[in-house]
């Protein structure tokens, strides 16, 4: 996806969709580590005709739901800390929205 997103929108995305209460821990980044990362898709659209079909929250949504189906419901359970259901009600991104 060409579209710029930071980290911490991501990190907020998969955690709204899989309803996860996992803590965001932040740590230094290395003196080298980029500040923006906004990947440029012109020559892949130049040299193959390719450019993105599925937009980030589908592509996101469908890879969570490769790797829950991919998993024990009992693995999954004991790997993600889950929000209240009155937390879920309540934020449209956990809903679905």
């Amino acid at each position: 996806n060409p579209a710029e997103i930071t980290v911490l929108d991501l990190v907020r995305e998969v955690l709204g969709l899989t309803r996860s209460a996992s803590p965001v821990v932040r740590r230094p980044l290395p003196v080298d580590d980029p500040q923006r990362r906004c990947p440029d898709i012109a020559l892949a659209r130049r040299l193959l005709g390719w450019s993105p079909t599925v937009p980030l929250r589908e592509g996101l949504r469908r890879t969570i739901a490769f790797y829950a189906a991919s998993r024990p419901a009992a693995v999954l359970k004991a790997d993600i800390p889950q929000q209240p259901a009155s937390a879920r009600a309540a934020d449209p991104v956990a809903a679905g929205g």
